[in-house]
């Protein structure tokens, strides 16, 4: 039986302002603390009520690390419907916070390509705005990841590769 033709997603099918479908995710308690107990995160506000609420919190709260989970690869996902795209390597990423992220929040995740660059030396980079808000409509945090787009995986001869 034939294989199905799936297009492949390369740094020249980009356009700044790119924006991708939207999507949602739901806290819950469990989720942040045990995201916390993960990555190692021994502050008590992430894991303590009586801590994050002596603290000026209304209950524990999301540690920072937690906005990761939004990478662009799971809106290139979405967005491209699975279908593979060329090799890509984190470059950097900035996180702006502007509200915390509690259990029980319904957080409303919206990206877009904010910048698109080739270097003097035909590296090729790419810049996704992921902004995240609450249930309530406040933006909460917003994100800057940059990833160089390569040919090919470094030291081998490989092409394009299926996301997940």
């Amino acid at each position: 039986m034939p294989q199905a033709v799936v297009p492949t997603l390369r740094w020249e099918d980009l356009w700044v302002g790119w924006g991708f479908p939207e999507y949602y995710w739901a806290t819950t308690p469990n989720e942040l603390m045990m995201f916390a107990q993960v990555i190692g995160a021994t502050d008590p506000i992430y894991f303590d009520d009586a801590v994050a609420k002596a603290a000026g919190l209304e209950t524990i709260c999301a540690h920072g690390g937690y906005l990761n989970l939004f990478h662009f690869e799971k809106v290139l996902v979405t967005a491209a419907n699975t279908n593979p795209v060329f090799p890509t390597m984190h470059n950097r990423s900035t996180i702006d916070f502007f509200a915390p992220i509690y259990p029980g929040d319904i957080l409303t995740i919206k990206s877009r390509i904010a910048d698109k660059v080739k270097s003097s030396k035909g590296k090729k980079f790419a810049a996704f705005e992921i902004e995240i808000y609450n249930q309530k409509g406040e933006k909460v945090a917003r994100k800057i990841h940059s990833s160089q787009w390569l040919s090919e995986w470094p030291g081998t001869k490989s092409g394009p590769r299926p996301l997940y």
